[in-house]
């Protein structure tokens, strides 16, 4: 009995080790996760297996490259910028830039005397300056003679360089002859006036009136507009007042200065026109009417 019992569990044996290690086995797959080995540090080597798609980058945008331009000129003179609207309509044209660069529009130069005094005239650098010597109390003034203008708006820039602050500078316009014209003067005490000479006699339209826009010894923008009777006077853009005179109503611009006893010195610079569209702007210059003689302060015709 004992060894029949003894040969049936050597065969049984084996046989129940091996299905309780492959029972242990299976077990042991269930709960405990495969150990996989780490990866040194450094690439990794691509996964041939499944490979992996990488989104390609946006393009960069880039910016053209910036294209070297001239540097801009400056404009050659303010005269070339037409007045604001409030002063001039916008349909008035450009009749005359001066910008006294050179001397194209062949204005007097050089030492000039009479009986009054004497007045040395030059275009330098820009500007047209006057440099005068007065025996006595007087104004001189040139024209542009190229043409006449009856509705027009005209300004010049104007400083006052050396002399008593009472020496005056403005604008002469409608000058029919030496006998017939309009005048615009202010000076450095910061006032202005407006005169007539009609018919050889003086006759005052606005007398000496102060003025808070005038800088003294600064340069100094003067200005008529004129349109038919109407007459509007400015000072650096300031409108300073009009009036109503019906006696000129065509004639050649020019500038102007004077000076008391003694010397005194202005320039000009910037003379500029414009024309009405509508307006009798004739291109003719007035041929000048024989008058008899007579006191006068203005001493020189342009």
């Amino acid at each position: 009995m004992e060894g029949r019992f003894d040969r049936l569990r050597r065969t049984l044996l084996p046989h129940g080790v091996f299905a309780l290690a492959l029972i242990v086995m299976l077990v042991l797959t269930q709960v405990v996760p495969p150990v996989t080995p780490a990866l040194a540090a450094g690439p990794q080597a691509p996964n041939l297996l499944t490979p992996t798609r990488t989104q390609a980058a946006p393009p960069v945008k880039r910016s053209p490259a910036p294209v070297a331009t001239p540097a801009e000129a400056a404009p050659a003179s303010t005269c070339d910028q037409p007045p604001t609207e409030v002063e001039v309509p916008s349909d008035w044209q450009l009749a005359l830039c001066e910008p006294f660069d050179d001397n194209a529009n062949h204005w007097l130069t050089g030492p000039e005397e009479d009986e009054n005094g004497t007045v040395t005239r030059q275009i330098q650098d820009g500007v047209y300056t006057w440099e005068m010597d007065a025996k006595y109390g007087a104004d001189w003034w040139r024209n542009y003679a190229e043409r006449q203008f009856s509705d027009f708006y005209v300004s010049a820039d104007i400083q006052h360089l050396t002399g008593p602050e009472e020496t005056q500078y403005g604008l002469s316009f409608r000058s029919a002859d030496g006998d017939n014209f309009y005048m615009f003067l202010a000076d450095d005490t910061k006032r202005f006036r407006v005169d007539l000479m009609y018919r050889g006699q003086w006759q005052t339209l606005i007398g000496w009136t102060d003025s808070g826009a005038i800088t003294p010894g600064g340069v100094n923008q003067l200005a008529v507009k004129a349109e038919g009777r109407r007459l509007t006077f400015y000072i650096n853009g300031d409108n300073e007042g009009e009036v109503r005179d019906s006696r000129l109503k065509t004639g050649l611009l020019g500038i102007a200065g004077g000076s008391g006893p003694g010397q005194a010195s202005v320039s000009f610079d910037n003379l500029q026109v414009w024309v009405s569209p509508t307006g009798d702007n004739p291109t003719t210059t007035p041929t000048p009417t024989p008058t008899p003689s007579h006191p006068r302060r203005l001493v020189r015709v342009g």
